[in-house]
């Protein structure tokens, strides 16, 4: 059975860290559960993001756009390729992924407030 590394990586830092502070293991590990929750929240949000001692981090939001354009793009190229299908399942395959990207562009366009 291979280990996880990422896991076994956090399982040592939470040891270490229960072992340097002589606090218990638990309470370490539901800090860190809950300092990576709201890093994570805190994404989600597009907020800037800050880790004591380490740094802060900001979502750049000018990238953002950009890659709306690229993936509106693919879905047009996508749609190009449409007419000249023949086979049926192609074509369901084909429009049920053209439909699951342009649900995804409405997320991205409605978490970012692009329009």
């Amino acid at each position: 059975m291979m280990l996880n590394w990422k896991l076994y990586f956090l399982m040592e830092i939470e040891k270490r860290i229960a072992i340097n502070t002589a606090i218990e293991e638990k309470v370490v590990k539901d800090v860190i559960a809950h300092s990576l929750g709201c890093l994570l929240r805190s994404s989600e949000k597009s907020e800037s993001m800050e880790i004591t001692g380490f740094g802060t981090f900001y979502l750049v939001k000018r990238k953002v756009p950009k890659y709306i354009e690229q993936f509106s793009n693919k879905i047009e190229k996508l749609k190009v390729h449409l007419p000249s299908l023949v086979n049926e399942n192609a074509i369901k395959n084909l429009v049920s992924r053209i439909k699951a990207d342009e649900k995804v562009l409405i997320k991205l366009k409605e978490r970012y407030g692009v329009e």
